[in-house]
């Protein structure tokens, strides 16, 4: 029962810095991006690289310096990592240093704005406010033709680093194009950033269209000619009945809001003769179709009617039983065939009236040298071409007159007879 008793006491302490089992990430250098883009690793994420059984805390400090333009920013971000008896492991930094070195984007390609000439605004007069070198905001506006115009309907410009209302749009070149009758205005810009950073060229277009068609000043009522007004030819073959007066083919006046004024061309023109109660009298009505084009494709028509009474030089009472058909204004020849041949010779002449330039069309059912004789108002032979010509065939015939006249005879010439037209010009 004899006890020896005796006690043994083992102290010590934590004198071990936490260990670090993992790889501290790298600096970084030339980053593109913004000073605030990067927050360096988390605390939890350096706490993972370390170990330590007496309890682990990290301590982070940040420390910015720079700007994101020019020599740019570096961002130190140091970390103390530390156990609960107070042994650290050596305090490190990790370095992040870049710049903004991104020019702003477009999210969308530029829009055609149009202006149909609702304004008045003619191709040729199209203006936009905007000037090169002008800089403005996104969110600004400008006038383009009198309107209003936002520079785009929704934001379409951001930045990584720049707020969309600080980016500048900058005009850097304007071009203008005009055929007459469309027109545009491209206006070349770029969006720069604060950083002075510049995207790549984009084109707003701002296209104007002459939409308008002339106004013609088209008669509202019948317009009377008196009795035997100045002769022009008889229609529908050279009949008498048929007296065509030459003011039917004057032309009217027209002005269009870009062109300013014009004048209207013949594209039809019909004749209807009726018997009066004298037989040596007959009633004409006239009807001709005018019509103005701008050059653009805009068109206006005008139908102008026309009376007057002609004195008859051979009257017929067996044929006034018998009602007259409408002929056609512009049928204005005779013709004559060699004897013994029975042909039917025609041909046609467009446009009429003319200006400078006509088209002589025909067709035939023979074989033949066809010659086209021009002959001004005084007989005076003003031009002469000749052709070989295929049975069956369409054929033209373009001719170039220029004279002062307003009427031309034509004579077509075949080896089975010939055949005479007036032509007007559309010219006095």
């Amino acid at each position: 029962g004899n006890e020896y008793d005796f006690k043994q006491e083992f102290s010590g302490e934590d004198n071990t810095a936490p260990e670090l089992i993992g790889t501290i990430p790298s600096d970084m250098s030339d980053l593109d991006a913004c000073i605030d883009s990067y927050e360096g690793p988390s605390e939890d994420e350096i706490a993972a690289l370390f170990h330590e059984e007496c309890g682990l805390s990290v301590v982070k400090t940040t420390h910015r310096t720079g700007s994101n333009c020019g020599n740019g920013w570096i961002n130190s971000f140091e970390y103390t990592v530390s156990d609960a008896c107070g042994n650290s492991y050596p305090t490190f930094k990790i370095i992040y240093q870049g710049s903004d070195q991104s020019a702003p984007e477009w999210a969308y390609d530029y829009k055609v704005w149009t202006d149909n000439s609702v304004t008045g605004v003619c191709p040729d007069d199209a203006y936009v406010s905007l000037q090169v070198g002008d800089v403005i905001s996104q969110f600004d506006s400008y006038i383009f033709n009198g309107y209003t115009v936002d520079f785009i309907a929704n934001p379409a410009v951001t930045d990584n680093c720049t707020a969309q209302a600080d980016i500048k749009i900058r005009v850097v070149n304007i071009t203008e194009t005009s055929d007459g009758c469309s027109s545009n205005i491209a206006v070349d810009v770029v969006a720069e950033d604060s950083c002075g950073n510049a995207s790549a060229v984009y084109t707003k277009n701002h296209v104007t269209n002459d939409t308008v068609a002339p106004v013609i000043d088209c008669p509202t009522e019948v317009i009377d000619l008196g009795h035997d007004p100045a002769f022009s030819h008889y229609a529908n073959g050279g009949d008498p009945r048929y007296y065509v007066a030459l003011d039917v083919f004057n032309l009217l006046a027209a002005n269009d809001n870009c062109k300013g004024a014009l004048e209207t061309t013949l594209y039809s023109g019909t004749i209807q003769p009726y018997y009066t109660n004298d037989p040596n009298v007959m009633l004409q009505e006239v009807t001709m179709g005018h019509m103005v084009d701008d050059g653009c494709g805009n068109v206006s028509y005008c139908t102008v009617v026309y009376t007057y009474t002609s004195t008859l030089p051979n009257p017929d009472d067996s044929s006034r039983t018998n009602g007259l058909s409408p002929a056609d204004v512009f049928d204005q020849g005779s013709s004559s065939a060699n004897e013994g041949d029975e042909v039917s010779l025609d041909f046609q002449a467009y446009p009429v009236p003319f200006n400078q330039d006509v088209t002589v069309k025909y067709m035939f059912e023979f074989d033949t040298n066809v010659t086209v004789e021009v002959y001004d108002t005084r007989g005076l032979l003003v031009m002469s071409k000749t052709a070989a010509y295929s049975a069956g065939t369409d054929a033209t015939m373009p001719l170039s007159i220029n004279g002062a006249d307003q009427m031309y005879y034509v004579k077509l010439i075949t080896n089975k007879g010939t055949v005479t037209k007036k032509i007007l010009a559309s010219k006095l």
